[in-house]
């Protein structure tokens, strides 16, 4: 019997499974994306949903959101101000370094301050998105649904996949995956078949701080929608560099996000990204 890696698998489900067979519509997947919760083996995000965070990342275009811009912007309001101490202690943030921070927000539009201390700017919304996770494993159920649990931090659907000879004993585990409303699919390499034996509950993110964070991180994905009607190969990404390679143009990107035609790269903090999305 042929052996294979938790690598290969992910790789066989990118290139054989279509988002649209879960999400109902076109979409990307993302892989080894680092987060503050860990590093899910799949992100998938619709088409829809990444040109919302091109909108907003358009309309804010300086936003940094770091883990310190999560911790002050989760922990803000519209509609009532917060003191300078309460948002520090709340944030657990350096004064000097909240104070910076929130210079950067004021004089992008995003953080108002009076003399009782800031909230958030009334015009200021953060893009709504449906964040599906994915953890594979060849054999450990038990250890695949510790480790997606940590994912409902910034997801609204979490999942597990396993190869498809483990249907049976996914079978019978169902109950554990409803009680802490995590999806078991299982997924077959050499048919491409894929199955639900236990779909993922929307739950929404559990942490505001985490899911800011996460589109941080994902906020670099509005690059890929420049051209939906085209093929995207994204062949080769390490942890902190990643090389995108576009059959529709030819451009570069480099770390300050300058344009260089030629070829296409961006520095990255997240890992790789994998879209087999076409317009339909």
């Amino acid at each position: 019997m042929k052996t294979y890696t938790e690598d290969q698998l992910v790789k066989s489900f990118v290139n054989k499974i279509h988002p649209h067979n879960f999400l109902g519509e076109p979409g990307i997947f993302l892989e080894q994306v680092e987060t503050s919760h860990g590093i899910p083996d799949l992100i998938v995000l619709s088409r829809r949903q990444v040109k919302d965070l091109d909108s907003f990342v358009s309309r804010f275009p300086e936003i940094n959101l770091t883990n310190g811009h999560a911790k002050i912007i989760s922990n803000l309001r519209k509609s009532k101000y917060i003191s300078k101490s309460s948002l520090i202690k709340k944030s657990g943030l350096r004064k000097e370094y909240l104070e910076k921070v929130i210079k950067i927000l004021k004089s992008i539009g995003v953080v108002d301050e009076n003399a009782e201390g800031y909230k958030l700017n009334l015009k200021f919304s953060l893009p709504k998105l449906d964040v599906w996770s994915f953890e594979f494993k060849l054999n450990n159920w038990r250890k695949a649904l510790r480790q997606s649990l940590r994912h409902r931090t910034f997801s609204s659907h979490v999942s597990i996949v396993m190869p498809y000879s483990r249907l049976d004993s996914l079978s019978k585990n169902v109950n554990y995956f409803r009680r802490f409303k995590v999806g078991a699919a299982v997924f077959d390499m050499q048919t491409g078949q894929f199955q639900f034996v236990v779909k993922p509950a929307k739950c929404g993110a559990i942490s505001k701080h985490s899911y800011i964070d996460t589109l941080g991180r994902l906020s670099m994905v509005s690059l890929l929608t420049n051209d939906t009607s085209s093929h995207l190969r994204i062949l080769k990404a390490g942890l902190r560099k990643i090389s995108l390679r576009l059959s529709f143009d030819k451009l570069r990107i480099n770390a300050k996000r300058k344009l260089h035609f030629n070829n296409f790269s961006v520095s990255l903090k997240f890992g790789k990204i994998f879209s087999n999305t076409v317009s339909q």
